[in-house]
């Protein structure tokens, strides 16, 4: 009985065997950047519209169609797919997210991240994109008027979860950020006037109430401005370069108080005019000084004149 059933038991095997492929099929893919929106630079998103397309010889799309994720998507529309037996190609418009570093502020760069998965049964013992995915950028590609493109990159990469499955994965990289010089003097320049106007006070001698009039108003404008300018960016825990700037710009304010200080002192107590003005001399000396240090730190930072 059993002799008679072995033959079948072969050939069953057999035909299963043959109808298992041990190795995944592999997919050349690309993406094409038409126009990159607004950022929102609180909620960490930004607006990106591309095509998305996969092709393959071993697959034919208009019988089956892998579903693609885009894992760092929050609010996207995908418009309907063009296919082809062997190619696959959709349009995607709408918001990704990702964490965004503004240590630089105001010279910052962003890379913008797309992050592209196959879903589940497809991990990579079924699928796997080809590396060097095509990364192109339409020649009438738009961007938002405040950003600028510095780079882009697109690698092929993988992901394993904590169930141990493991996926293909595209990720493209856009890096923007606004025009470095122009940024800086958009956001530097308000702030360095209202210091200098301050520094006016090493120049009038005496009327010490006056000289006070003129520095209290400009540094209470001063802080405004810099809370002013960090207002559209998040909670950061971490100084920025602008905040780093302002610190100098803070500090020459404490050097002209304590100058205003030290001088009515010395005037009212000895009564001795010499002294005031010698105070008056080295006070003046340490200012400047400041602001030497504060232009070499802005000229000599890379980021100013980066392109």
């Amino acid at each position: 009985m059993s002799i008679l059933f072995l033959p079948l038991l072969d050939e069953s095997w057999a035909q299963e065997s043959s109808n298992t492929d041990p190795f995944p099929t592999t997919y050349d893919s690309g993406i094409s950047l038409m126009n990159i929106g607004e950022i929102d630079k609180k909620a960490g998103t930004y607006w990106m519209d591309f095509f998305f397309y996969m092709e393959s010889d071993s697959v034919d799309f208009t019988q089956d169609i892998p579903e693609i994720v885009f894992m760092n998507a929050r609010d996207i529309e995908i418009d309907e797919p063009h296919v082809t037996p062997n190619y696959f190609e959709i349009r995607v418009k709408g918001d990704f997210a990702t964490k965004l570093d503004f240590e630089k502020f105001p010279f910052e760069k962003h890379d913008l991240v797309i992050e592209i998965e196959p879903k589940l049964p497809h991990d990579t013992s079924k699928f796997v994109f080809r590396e060097n995915p095509e990364n192109s950028i339409d020649s009438e590609m738009k961007i938002s008027s405040n950003l600028k493109m510095f780079d882009s990159d697109a690698k092929t990469t993988s992901h394993t979860y904590f169930d141990g499955l493991e996926f293909s994965r595209i990720v493209v990289t856009y890096t923007v950020g606004p025009e470095p010089f122009g940024s800086a003097f958009k956001t530097f320049l308000p702030v360095s006037i209202i210091v200098g106007i301050s520094l006016i006070i090493f120049f009038i001698p005496g009327h010490y109430t006056p000289r006070i009039y003129l520095t209290a108003p400009l540094l209470l404008a001063a802080v405004y401005w810099h809370q002013s300018s960090l207002a559209h960016l998040p909670a950061l825990g971490y100084v920025t370069s602008f905040d780093k700037l302002m610190i100098l710009y803070y500090l020459l304010f404490v050097n002209s108080i304590l100058s205003l200080a030290i001088q009515m002192r010395v005037s009212e107590k000895d009564k001795n005019d010499i002294r005031v003005k010698k105070y008056n001399k080295i006070f003046t000396f340490s200012t400047i000084g400041l602001i030497l240090y504060a232009l070499v730190r802005i000229l000599t930072n890379e980021d100013t004149w980066s392109v």
